[in-house]
């Protein structure tokens, strides 16, 4: 059931010869909605929970629960958007159904609705989205995009990987500078810092046009050091908006690196670390969760890179660990299989031996059962262990077991092993054996 207040509004926005749009969502939520065009006076907007739909199922934006900053810069000004309402779970049996359709909300003298319950505006599912760097991450996420209902463009140096888009019948573009110039949101998945620094401020790059962008918003899913993203975020905020779109007043910039690999990059189910201005990353929520089903908010610019590069040393040191204490067990005459089953039930449990075990013969599906093949490369680890220990060394913080992680992973790729998944260090630096 829909709350009283709730109902009360929707009573008072016909009184007032409002229309609105009632949607029931069977086993999920329930709410109302209306579309734009908004008012210059409509009032702030607050926010949503829950999830979005269309006035047809087939239109439906899929996108998760919402908030916005009541202080967001253009929230007032937004054209053609979804307002929404805070709801409450249906009752068992209940279906989905469209009551009435919907035009604009309705606000006090003080800018609140008037039954209390706040609503929000979401970023309209149509935007001109620039993709650049479609590697192994970057192709999958930008086709999630495309399969979300946004209007993709596509650029890498690698011709190759744009003709499988352009078959596509997706449109390509020459340079950096070309995305900006035909997107409203642009999104970077590139393999270094380099890479980003010469994309958003190299010759022909994003950052081009006399600072003056057309793009309102753009997102950095690299993994790269902090100050990498800092330095972007800092160059950003010097530069305005062709003409303001409703979203911002000026451009925005997020750096959001994911965790999940290929797979969850194939699946839309990445994880996002997201550094940036709060209302940044509420604003692109619906974006970021057609590539992904998990959106962590770290705090200001150059956070979510922070979190990433801690997330991969843990997991790099976490790795090194439990192969280590495999090979010890081998040695000590216990089968790794054996030692799986009790660290999976005991404090020992973790990620590396319960999801990606690295013994060849443990575990179906993971690297270590196809020779190391695939996965997370050895020599990825190391440029991201090096990041990380670049950055703690410039905040003055010693890492010894990040270091010594670091070492090992220069030598398995001075090894020959750099292209093979970071899960090797048990065979190929601890000369563990498979299990029989």
């Amino acid at each position: 059931m829909l709350k009283d207040n709730q109902v009360r509004y929707v009573d008072g926005m016909k009184a007032a010869g409002n229309d609105v749009e009632l949607a029931v969502f069977a086993g999920k939520e329930h709410g109302f909605f209306s579309r734009g065009p908004w008012s210059e006076t409509s009032g702030e907007v607050v926010r949503v929970v829950g999830r979005f739909m269309g006035r047809d199922a087939a239109d439906s934006t899929g996108a998760d629960a919402l908030e916005l900053n009541p202080k967001h810069p253009t929230l007032s000004k937004a054209r053609g958007q979804w307002l929404g309402l805070e709801w409450e779970r249906p009752e068992a049996g209940e279906t989905s159904q469209d009551v009435c359709e919907g035009r604009d909300g309705m606000r006090n003298d003080s800018g609140e609705d008037e039954s209390g319950v706040a609503s929000v505006v979401t970023p309209w599912p149509q935007e001109s989205v620039g993709f650049i760097g479609l590697g192994n991450m970057g192709a999958h996420m930008a086709r999630n995009l495309v399969r979300a209902g946004y209007r993709v463009s596509v650029h890498d140096i690698n011709e190759v990987a744009m003709k499988k888009f352009s078959d596509d019948g997706i449109p390509t573009k020459r340079s950096p500078l070309e995305v900006s110039e035909s997107s409203d949101v642009v999104i970077t998945m590139l393999p270094s810092s380099a890479h980003v620094l010469d994309v958003y401020s190299g010759r022909n790059g994003l950052l081009g046009n006399g600072g003056r962008l057309g793009p309102w918003l753009y997102i950095d899913s690299s993994t790269v050091d902090p100050h990498t993203s800092r330095k972007i975020s800092m160059d950003m905020s010097r530069c305005s908006l062709n003409e303001k779109k409703g979203y911002a007043e000026k451009p925005m910039m997020m750096d959001a690196p994911v965790s999940g690999g290929v797979p969850a990059a194939e699946a839309g189910t990445l994880t996002f670390m997201v550094g940036g201005l709060e209302e940044t990353y509420i604003a692109a929520k619906p974006l970021l969760l057609a590539m992904g089903k998990k959106l962590i908010y770290c705090g200001g610019a150059g956070n979510g890179s922070a979190a990433k590069l801690c997330n991969n040393m843990a997991m790099a040191i976490s790795m090194l660990g439990v192969s280590e204490a495999f090979a010890l067990g081998q040695n000590l005459g216990i089968k790794a299989s054996t030692l799986t089953d009790i660290f999976n039930c005991s404090s020992a449990r973790c990620w590396s031996s319960d999801t990606y075990n690295p013994v060849p013969g443990v575990m179906a599906g993971v690297p270590s059962s196809r020779n190391y093949d695939g996965g997370f490369t050895s020599k990825l680890m190391a440029k991201d262990l090096d990041l990380a220990m670049a950055s703690a060394s410039g905040v003055g913080f010693k890492c010894p077991m990040g270091s010594e992680a670091l070492e090992i992973y220069r030598k398995l790729c001075d090894e020959g092993c750099e292209f093979k998944d970071f899960s090797c260090a048990f065979r190929h630096f601890y000369t563990g054996k498979d299990e029989k």
